[in-house]
């Protein structure tokens, strides 16, 4: 039997993750989250692996809001950088496998301190791997939306409006596109990495799909752009570019299934309950 330690799963991605790893057979899933357990706590880290024979370290747990991470940078390194440090020092030292999570945003140009944080401690991942020889894996998760989604998340912020009849903001001109992912077709990836484990590989686990945020808008308001306002763009935000999910699909066995249209009609219908 496989013993997993998952941080961050009280959180979204995390609890969907959690949620599969559970149902897998083989293996015994323990979380590590707040407020009982912070992994920036290297006594809380040591106790939870030593208590729990863990072999496989899967790290969900971040400081994942942009506005936060802007405003409180300093937070964000304590725990983006520093605590996943703690964490592979642990793995090191137990000799556990280490499958990390990051974000498509570090192949942009790292101007918002999320993004710079998140690459930081990719650094710090692939230093253990390439000096140590510790056997890690890097997940970079595309733009997620899903049940348990954040409420200020592009998605969901639009969808409420709407059946609201309130007016939808943009900031910006509303051609930036994100490569939206469905919480649960991340939570595969992370199953499947599992199975397909390969030390050093960096997986681009995203849609292969682009959509605007423009195209977003205008899918809840159709007949109503009127509704549809516009602001400045927001300071920090990452550019559009595309990454390509094709090398990740072949080396996990992975793809992801629901659309953009599937999806938010999956999310509108869990907002209504």
């Amino acid at each position: 039997m496989k013993n997993i330690m998952c941080t961050g799963f009280c959180g979204f991605v995390g609890s969907a993750v959690h949620k599969k790893l559970l149902a897998m057979e083989g293996i015994n899933v323990f979380g590590f989250d707040l407020p009982n357990n912070d992994f920036t706590n290297a006594v809380d880290i040591e106790t939870f692996i030593e208590g729990n024979n863990i072999d496989t370290i899967i790290h969900i747990g971040a400081v994942a809001g942009l506005d936060f991470c802007m405003k409180e940078p300093i937070d964000a390194v304590k725990v983006n950088v520093y605590g996943t440090g703690l964490l592979l020092e642990a793995a090191k030292k137990h000799s556990c496998k280490f499958i990390h999570t990051s974000t498509w945003a570090v192949n942009g140009k790292l101007e918002h301190p999320y993004d710079i944080t998140k690459n930081m401690a990719e650094e710090l991942v692939q230093m253990y791997n390439k000096v140590y020889g510790l056997e890690t894996m890097i997940l970079r998760l595309a733009t997620m939306y899903g049940p348990g989604m954040r409420p200020n998340g592009v998605i969901w912020a639009f969808l409420e409006k709407s059946m609201k009849g309130e007016d939808i903001t943009i900031q910006g001109d509303g051609n930036q596109f994100r490569q939206f992912l469905w919480v649960e077709d991340a939570a595969e990836a992370f199953k499947q990495s599992l199975t397909h484990f390969e030390s050093g590989r960096i997986c681009e686990v995203q849609a292969s799909n682009r959509v605007s945020v423009r195209q977003l808008a205008e899918a809840v308001y159709p007949d109503n752009k009127d509704k549809i306002k516009y602001l400045p763009k927001r300071k920090g935000d990452e550019e559009s570019f595309y990454v390509d999910p094709e090398e990740t699909e072949k080396a996990l066995g992975w793809k992801a299934k629901i659309d953009i249209k599937e999806g938010m009609k999956k999310l509108k219908e869990f907002m209504k309950q």
